[in-house]
């Protein structure tokens, strides 16, 4: 009688197993190892279920515990693939378990601004046009084989590849290039309508939906990329952690205030700024006298090719007379009002790329030129700057500067000022920088003083790019004065 019931609660708990296995066997998530297991378990016991010698009592307390806890099982699995199939559709989730991993929220993030991005374009030109981009983005990423635009509006996601879905930096890639087309359609549909007007309504509708997914967002490195940046107002500084830690980045037009002493952590900050931008294809700009273009160049490897490099180091060791372009380096005269123009000859004016400039030159100024004109010239600089649309940083080492007085009314001209310093404990250097953030362009950040880690590889330093021309630490021949 014992062993009917033994045999009873087994098929019960073994046709419990067979059902949960059935509905999950191909979701991918924490289940499926413990489906699987209790599986092969319940099929064990019921063979030695059969056997007089077996433990009753055990066999029949493993059975009944596996009857009370499968229906919950089951139930939560269900929920599982609904959630996730939703957020694969439209990006939403409420809290609480199972919480969705990064890939099912990234594809439920971009699948809703996407979604948002086309509607108008559908409602007037129909889908074809959006598919056939699709369609094209397919040759290079096999993911997109399994989505289209709907003819009512609606992104489409194949939940065949939910449980396989791992968004790649190529992927991500992609998603933004479908985006920029879109924004690209949305343009040519909207006719003569200013480009101010069409980020206001573009913003107005997928602002909300950015904004809630923007901390995956920066992490991603997409916050500033989406749609060419016009969903944020910050540029990415190419370090994840001081973009979360500032949301997102340095603001967008800015100029900002760099104070530290020459060292890694600083030249980290300036040098992924200027990498990341060259990565993405920014225009970027970057104007020195502590080292020589050559040195510069060698820290960018290939990527150097599209950087514009003002070089006002050449004329600390011989003397130049007139400004000079060779290339795509600018050899200036020492004296601030001339670099002034060599600037303006550099900053490229294209009004739909991202501009990012970095200025190494302070502590030569300050060193030989008055305080009144420093202040005028510089102020002429950043104006010039900010009306290109550059997000410019400038590096200083207030500890050359014994007057504090000159440090503040430099301060005053910048919408930023950020201090770097280097974290030491007993053993030596840590693998973190401490940021302190003295102002941010009248933003509020959360915290005014942070910690980063030193990134092993930052974005820019990806194996595109030849390894013997990387790092992010100066060369030993440059110097500061």
């Amino acid at each position: 009688m014992i062993t009917v019931a033994m045999v009873a609660i087994s098929c019960l708990g073994t046709t419990q197993a067979m059902l949960l296995w059935r509905k999950t066997k191909n979701k991918l998530h924490l289940l499926q190892v413990p489906v699987n297991v209790t599986g092969a378990l319940a099929f064990g016991f019921l063979y030695i279920a059969l056997d007089e010698s077996f433990s009753v009592l055990v066999g029949t307390r493993f059975y009944l515990l596996l009857a009370l806890v499968f229906p919950p099982l089951l139930l939560w699995a269900e929920e599982f693939t609904r959630r996730m199939e939703r957020i694969a559709s439209t990006g939403g989730f409420e809290l609480g378990l199972p919480v969705p991993s990064e890939s099912y929220q990234f594809l439920g993030a971009m699948g809703q601004i996407i979604q948002e991005l086309a509607k108008p374009i559908v409602a007037v030109q129909g889908p074809t046009k959006i598919n056939q981009a699709i369609t094209e983005l397919a040759k290079t990423e096999e993911v997109f084989d399994y989505m289209e635009e709907h003819p009512d509006g609606r992104f489409q996601v194949d939940p065949g590849i939910i449980p396989i879905f791992r968004p790649t930096d190529s992927i991500r890639n992609s998603f933004v290039k479908l985006a920029d087309f879109l924004v690209q359609e949305s343009a040519l549909m909207a006719g003569r309508l200013p480009k101010e007007d069409l980020e206001g309504l573009l913003k107005e509708r997928i602002g909300r939906i950015v904004d809630q997914h923007s901390e995956m967002l920066i992490r991603l490195g997409l916050l500033d990329r989406l749609a060419r940046g016009m969903f944020s107002t910050k540029v990415s500084s190419g370090l994840t952690d001081f973009d979360l830690a500032s949301q997102g980045g340095y603001p967008k037009s800015s100029a900002i205030l760099l104070c530290g002493p020459p060292s890694d952590e600083r030249n980290l900050l300036l040098d992924s700024f200027i990498g990341t931008g060259l990565a993405r294809g920014d225009a970027c700009v970057y104007v020195t006298s502590a080292q020589p273009p050559e040195n510069t160049k060698r820290q960018f490897g290939n990527l150097s090719k599209n950087l514009t490099i003002v070089d006002c180091y050449t004329n600390r060791i011989r003397e130049v007379p007139t400004i000079t372009t060779e290339g795509n380096v600018i050899t200036t005269p020492v004296e601030i009002s001339v670099v002034s123009v060599a600037i303006s000859r550099a900053v490229n004016r294209e009004p739909d790329r991202a501009k990012r400039a970095v200025l190494d030159i302070l502590p030569t100024y300050l060193v030989f030129q008055k305080m009144e004109k420093l202040y005028l010239d510089l102020m002429e600089i950043i104006d010039d700057l900010r009306k290109a649309g550059y997000t410019a940083i400038f590096s200083l080492n207030p500890y050359y500067i014994k007057d504090e007085g000159a440090v503040s009314t430099l301060e005053e001209l910048f919408d930023g000022v950020i201090h770097v310093e280097r974290t030491v404990d007993a053993s030596g250097v840590t693998d973190e920088i401490t940021i302190r953030v003295e102002k941010m362009a009248r933003q509020a950040l959360p915290r005014t003083t942070f910690k980063i880690r030193k990134p092993g590889q930052v974005e820019w330093q990806r194996p595109q790019q030849p390894t013997g021309n990387l790092g992010y630490a100066r060369e030993a021949a440059a110097v500061e004065a």
